[in-house]
C-alpha cells in the first residue's frame, strides 16, 4: 500500500498531455506506431507512418491484404522533481532538526506512491552545502544560500516538470518570477504547529527567529497569534499568485506519530494540492 494512497490516486489521473513530464501512464490521444496501450491497427501510408512500425502479424493485414501499424495509447512515464532547500537561519536548532526530518519522510512518502513501475522521483537540495542533506541520491544544487538565489535555481528546476518544492516559505520568494515557470507545481509548506499559533498558559516558549512568547499574558499571545496566522496567509496567497498550489502540512512533535507528521492529514492536502492541475 503507498504510503500516500490518495496522492497516488491522483497522480494516476494527471492527463500525459498537460506538461513535459507530469502525466497519466497513458495519453489522453490515440497515436500511430508508439509504444503505449494497443486499442487497434490502421492501414499504413508510406507518407505518415514510420515501415518499421509495420505489425507482421496483424490480423487485419490478413483480412485486407494491406500492411496495418498499431493505434495505440501512449505511454508516458510519470516523474516528479522533489526539491528542498537550505539557508542561513536564527531558527532554534530544534526545530531546524524537526523540519529536517519531516522533509525526508515526505521525500520517502512521495517515492512509495508513484503509481506505476516505470515513474521516477529526481530529488534535488538547493542552497548552501548541508553535510547533513548529502545523499547519494540527492542532487545538490550549491548557491550562496541567500532567499533570492535559492527561489531562482528552484524556478528553473520546476519549469518543466511536475516539482513538490518542500519548505516553510517564510525566506523563499518564488513569487518573485514569472508564473511560466511553475506549470505545476506544488509548494508543500511544512510548519511546526508553534510557527502558526501557541496555546495558553503553557509557560514562556520560544518561537523561532522572534525570541520567545510568554503564553501567561493573553495580550502577549494574542499578538503573536494574530501575527503568525496572518504571516501565514500572506505567504500561501504569494505563492497562489503566481500559480502554485499549496498543501500546508503542520507538524506537532508532542504527539505520538513518526516526526509529529499526520500522515493522513498530510496525503489528502497534498492529493487536494494536485487536483487543482487536474480542473484546469
Amino acid at each position: 500500500m503507498a504510503r500516500l494512497p490518495e496522492t497516488e490516486a491522483v497522480l494516476a489521473e494527471l492527463s500525459s498531455t498537460r506538461g513535459m513530464f507530469a502525466g497519466q501512464h497513458y495519453g489522453e490521444e490515440p497515436v500511430v506506431g508508439a509504444s503505449g496501450l494497443q486499442i487497434g491497427t490502421v492501414p499504413f501510408d508510406p507518407t505518415q507512418h514510420d515501415p518499421m512500425r509495420i505489425d507482421p502479424f496483424s490480423i487485419m493485414e490478413l483480412a485486407t491484404n494491406e500492411p496495418q501499424v498499431p493505434l495505440v495509447i501512449p505511454h508516458k512515464p510519470l516523474q516528479v522533481r522533489v526539491i528542498t532547500e537550505s539557508r542561513t537561519t536564527r531558527d532554534d536548532p530544534r526545530m531546524v532538526a524537526l523540519k529536517r526530518n519531516l522533509v525526508g519522510e515526505i521525500q520517502e512518502s512521495l517515492d512509495e506512491s508513484l503509481p506505476g513501475i516505470g515513474d521516477l522521483t529526481y530529488v534535488y537540495h538547493v542552497g548552501q552545502k548541508d553535510s547533513k542533506q548529502a545523499r547519494y541520491d540527492v542532487d545538490a544544487v550549491e548557491t550562496d544560500g541567500t532567499p533570492d538565489a535559492n527561489a531562482l535555481a528552484i524556478a528553473e528546476l520546476c519549469r518543466d516538470s511536475l516539482a513538490f518544492v518542500i519548505s516553510d516559505f517564510g525566506r523563499l520568494p518564488l513569487d518573485q518570477h514569472s508564473a511560466s515557470n511553475y506549470p505545476t507545481t506544488i509548494a508543500i509548506k511544512t510548519n511546526h504547529n508553534s510557527e502558526l499559533g501557541l496555546p495558553a498558559n503553557v509557560g514562556i516558549v520560544p518561537v523561532s527567529e522572534y525570541g520567545e512568547v510568554n503564553t501567561n499574558k493573553p495580550k502577549e499571545l494574542s499578538k503573536y497569534n494574530e501575527g503568525a496566522n496572518k504571516a501565514n496567509a500572506l505567504i500561501i496567497a504569494r505563492l497562489e499568485r503566481v500559480g502554485i498550489k499549496v498543501a500546508q502540512i503542520v507538524f506537532d512533535p508532542t504527539k505520538k506519530i513518526v516526526h509529529g507528521l499526520d500522515i493522513t492529514s498530510a496525503d489528502r492536502a497534498i492529493a487536494q494540492a494536485i487536483s487543482a492541475f487536474a480542473e484546469r
